[in-house]
């Protein structure tokens, strides 16, 4: 079949129609013809001898004009018989084209409309679901970064602030827990040492700090180096503790004059590397015995030393860091001898 309109509602309206007249034509054009040929003959009968002629010619052309209108039939007969590929009379499309049919077949065609219209309504309603999902994303995405951008300003606020505690000092310098810490007491901030010099090495124990040190001290100390450190400096630690022999050694093993020695080295048991809280620092590589403006990180450590409870006591050793407040010590003389 080259189409196949069989099935369609519209299409068997109009072969309907077609059959329909084409049924009405083929009983009133038949009826016509013979009231018209009846007239004629009538008038031929009844006329005159010299309109005979007329009214054959009369006749003739009404049944002429009704063959020709018989043949509009034929021709539309194999119109559709060649688009249903058989003799239309015997055609689905034909014996179809009743109002049951055509009926039937709008049931059906309402029903695929509401069934593509269905369709339509899903897609879109899953277009629409889709969209949303996608938007939803979006907006997860969206709040996760601002939730990440909220955590790393909160973190960058928070380093800031620790950094400019550090600058001024960190956590409060003279705040931390009391306590004896091998044969000093930390009180009120305050480190007190005993008032007679260290005898044996049970005198200038090992402590919890880095390098032996008071943990008190090493923490502010600990802080001012970290700190630096953040500012570009090298600042390191070349002594930190040292027991009361270690102390006598340097003290023997030094090459300076009995007069002056006290001053560079302290006497066996009063040095406060041995009570751990002192430590000699070396800034870019270098003790800056010079002076302690000799490079960029000296300069900064001795700028900043008081902002975290330390200080440099002793001008002449611009190396030697201590707690900025100590009491106690009362050794007397130094009675080693050189």
């Amino acid at each position: 079949m080259i189409l196949n309109v069989c099935e369609q509602s519209g299409t068997l309206s109009v072969i309907f129609f077609v059959k329909t007249a084409i049924e009405i034509i083929c009983i009133i054009i038949p009826l016509i013809l013979v009231i018209s040929l009846a007239i004629e003959l009538f008038k031929i009968v009844m006329g005159k001898v010299e309109d005979m002629k007329k009214h054959v010619n009369a006749i003739v052309r009404k049944a002429a004009g009704a063959s020709a209108i018989f043949f509009v039939p034929l021709i539309v007969g194999l119109v559709i018989s060649f688009a249903s590929g058989s003799n239309y009379q015997d055609s689905d499309c034909w014996q179809n084209a009743n109002m049951e049919k055509i009926a039937e077949y709008k049931e059906v065609e309402k029903a695929k409309e509401k069934i593509e219209q269905e369709k339509k309504d899903q897609e879109k309603k899953d277009a629409d679901e889709a969209r949303k999902k996608r938007e939803k994303a979006k907006e997860e995405v969206r709040k996760a970064n601002e939730e990440k951008a909220e955590e790393a300003r909160k973190r960058k606020e928070k380093e800031e602030e620790k950094k400019e505690q550090g600058q001024q000092g960190s956590s409060t310098p003279g705040n931390e827990q009391a306590g004896v810490y091998g044969s000093v007491e930390f009180k009120n901030g305050i480190f007190y040492i005993p008032n007679r010099r260290a005898t044996s090495d049970a005198d200038t124990p090992r402590q919890s700090g880095e390098h032996g040190l008071n943990p008190i001290f090493w923490e502010r100390l600990n802080k001012l180096l970290t700190d630096a450190k953040s500012h570009g400096y090298n600042v390191t630690i070349t002594s930190a503790l040292r027991t009361y022999s270690e102390q006598v050694r340097t003290w023997n093993n030094s090459s300076r004059p009995c007069s002056t020695r006290s001053k560079w080295v302290a006497c066996p048991g009063g040095s406060r590397h041995g009570f751990g809280i002192a430590a000699d620092l070396s800034f870019n590589g270098t003790s800056c015995s010079g002076g302690w403006d000799c490079n960029a990180a000296a300069k900064w450590i001795h700028d900043n030393a008081g902002n975290y409870g330390l200080k440099f006591r002793m001008s002449w050793e611009p190396w030697h860091i201590e707690p900025d407040k100590v009491e106690g010590g009362n050794f007397g003389s130094c009675n080693a001898s050189c």
